[in-house]
């Protein structure tokens, strides 16, 4: 996997190109740390690239998820599949994941003030 940064206005955006499996949470983890700790708490991950997410890929997410929320912050995430939108639904994790249709929808509301 592959994975792009880019600020956009306050918020890190993570672009993923490959699957989301145990060498691709190990890119994305310290990634997301890096930003927390440059003082970054909005985020978006973009899935659109990313044609497979495994379990260790689900438990990432989920870890980033925590560590943003820890510190008061917003994740999107988008281009998400149908397939993981689904593993997501049934896991309950589409409660936990703010999931948008497009970047531009992501970025706006995770850019929106409180």
């Amino acid at each position: 996997m592959r994975l792009t940064e880019a600020e956009i206005g306050n918020v890190k955006a993570l672009m993923l190109d490959g699957p989301l499996d145990q060498e691709g949470a190990a890119e994305l983890l310290p990634a997301v740390d890096t930003a927390i700790e440059a003082q970054h708490t909005r985020f978006v991950i973009d899935l659109s690239e990313s044609p497979h997410v495994d379990s260790i890929g689900l438990e990432s997410l989920v870890s980033i998820a925590s560590r943003i929320f820890r510190f008061g912050g917003r994740l999107g995430l988008f281009g998400v599949t149908e397939t993981f939108g689904e593993i997501l639904r049934v896991t309950g994790l589409d409660q936990r994941f703010a999931i948008f249709g497009s970047r531009e929808e992501a970025l706006a509301r995770v850019r929106e003030d409180d």
